[in-house]
């Protein structure tokens, strides 16, 4: 998640916050404990404390998804899509943080690109991602159904940038823009 936030008006600031699950292999855990460390790391737990403290917010930016294809934590790419549908509600719902008069920002929801197939012959990924390529096909109209429906932007990083063959995006965002 990343935001955008604005003080006094030459005052802007972006910030990104993520939880990075990536620390947890799974080939060193065990499937066990990263279902754990999962449930410990979700994100939607933390969003709202973590917008009020950036306040005042106006625009959020949420891209996740890649590392739920992994088989496993079990998802559909429904169920991924939902993910993100929580999300944006919990974004919409903030009701400009307790105590002040701040709109609800603007929330950006980014696809991620489609995992490359490259990743089902790889040494590490070929297991981790075993049917994530197809699930990760599926999502950009059900990412579009979700942000619609909460009143969202969005972006189908799909159309944007290369397939990609690792879970950390960043790269394939440079130079990429848009405007509300």
């Amino acid at each position: 998640m990343a935001g955008l936030s604005r003080g006094q008006p030459e005052e802007v600031g972006i910030f990104s916050e993520y939880l990075d699950l990536s620390r947890f292999p799974v080939a060193q855990y065990g499937d066990d404990l990263v279902r754990y460390l999962r449930a410990q790391l979700d994100g939607s737990a933390y969003l709202q404390a973590c917008l009020a403290s950036h306040l005042p917010v106006d625009l959020v930016v949420i891209m996740l998804g890649s590392n739920d294809l992994k088989p496993v934590f079990n998802r559909t790419p429904l169920r991924i899509a939902m993910g993100a549908a929580r999300l944006i509600d919990l974004v919409n719902t903030l009701n400009g943080g307790v105590g002040t008069s701040y709109k609800n920002p603007k929330v950006l929801l980014i696809c991620p690109p489609a995992l490359d197939p490259k990743i089902e012959k790889g040494p590490v990924f070929a297991e981790m991602f075993k049917g994530g390529l197809e699930k990760s096909k599926q999502l950009p109209p059900l990412y579009e159904a979700v942000a619609k429906m909460g009143g969202a932007e969005f972006l189908n990083a799909c159309e944007e940038c290369e397939p990609s063959d690792s879970v950390r995006q960043d790269e394939h965002f440079a130079g990429i823009s848009f405007s509300f």
